[in-house]
């Protein structure tokens, strides 16, 4: 099997009710959503959470690593 493709895209999901915490308040989780795509038609996701109030991740954070590590992945990943 190939990956001919991986595409990260961003994914906000709102909360019903204020979240706090010791470091933070949010009204809203962001994920970073990735669709891996084979040259036999299969595809795979994946979902990765930003931890932006204790780790400092961010949506461009995370696609910069994906974008930037997607070449060598396509080439070194044999399966979904």
């Amino acid at each position: 099997m190939t990956i001919e493709s991986i595409r990260p895209s961003g994914l906000r999901i709102p909360f019903s009710l204020l979240s706090n915490h010791a470091s933070d308040s949010r009204s809203v989780t962001e994920t970073i959503w990735v669709e891996a795509g084979s040259s036999e038609g299969l595809c795979g996701y994946g979902e990765g959470c930003l931890r932006t109030h204790s780790g400092g991740e961010s949506f461009g954070s995370a696609h910069n690593f994906i974008t930037s590590n997607q070449s060598e992945w396509t080439k070194s990943i044999r399966d979904l």
